[in-house]
């Protein structure tokens, strides 16, 4: 077995801990194309992974449009109360945490690891739920930058 698969098993344990089966597919994943050497599938998740995920992460956010739940008028209230305003703050907020998250992650993978132990760590003992590791990467690079 690789180094590179004991560590993907590392994390599906820390995932498994953790109660956070996010992780726990996605490093299986990673080992399972890792173990049958199909480098090219691993390295389109590299090219493309991220741009896929936040698609469909996005089509699912934007389901209750086509579904009928939410409507022109959910639409409207967004925009015309409070919480709809600190909504679109927020949203621009985390949007900017992101795309920092994501330049670390790319000049230093190994944030991921201390991303998901304390991740976990928030999980298991403050009862949390687990977030993105982007705008948690982002946090990290905005934290680094006054350090």
């Amino acid at each position: 077995m690789s180094d590179s698969q004991l560590l993907m098993l590392g994390i599906v344990l820390l995932g498994l801990i953790g109660r956070n089966d996010l992780v726990v597919v996605s490093a299986g994943l990673l080992v399972i194309l890792d173990y049958l050497r199909l480098e090219p599938v691993i390295r389109a998740l590299e090219r493309s992974g991220l741009r896929l995920g936040l698609i469909l992460m996005i089509s699912a956010v934007l389901t209750p449009y086509v579904t009928g739940e939410a409507g022109w008028a959910a639409l409207k209230s967004g925009l015309t109360h409070t919480r709809g305003w600190v909504a679109i703050l927020v949203g621009i907020a985390t949007a900017y945490l992101a795309a920092g998250g994501v330049r670390l992650l790319k000049l230093h993978p190994e944030v991921a690891v201390g991303l998901f132990l304390g991740s976990i760590a928030g999980t298991v003992l403050l009862h949390g739920v687990p977030t993105g590791p982007l705008v948690a990467a982002g946090l990290v690079a905005l934290i680094l930058r006054f350090l």
